[in-house]
């Protein structure tokens, strides 16, 4: 059976890659269509799980902002000691990781209506 892995521009933060299946071990590079060299972004783990690859980074559109937003949305994050928030072009924003999602969000005193584990809940 074949397993799945994603493949991304080294250093990218933002973006998409691309699925390859092999069977056994995967390379740890492969070129993609136009020749451009990607790399592993994840790999099994020795128990078999997998990791949530494509979750992290999230790119949200709700929480985001106007474009002309976002240097006033920088400045709260700093305020607030967030750093490596990053907002598109459109005004969306991304998060890193589930703990910076939830201390973002409570920053603006938003929550999740059916929160679990590690989502930022109602105070």
């Amino acid at each position: 059976m074949s397993n799945s892995y994603r493949y991304v521009v080294k250093g990218c933060v933002i973006g998409s890659g691309i699925l390859r299946y092999f069977d056994g071990e995967p390379p740890t590079t492969v070129e993609d269509p136009d020749g451009q060299t990607l790399y592993l972004e994840s790999l099994r783990s020795k128990e078999g799980s997998r990791t949530a690859c494509g979750t992290w980074p999230m790119t949200s559109t709700f929480a985001g902002c106007h474009p002309d937003d976002i240097p006033t949305e920088r400045e709260h994050d700093e305020k607030h000691g967030l750093t490596g928030t990053q907002y598109k072009g459109d005004g969306d924003v991304v998060w890193n990781s589930p703990g910076h999602r939830r201390r973002w969000l409570e920053s603006r005193g938003m929550h999740d209506r059916n929160a679990g584990y590690s989502d930022p809940v109602p105070k």
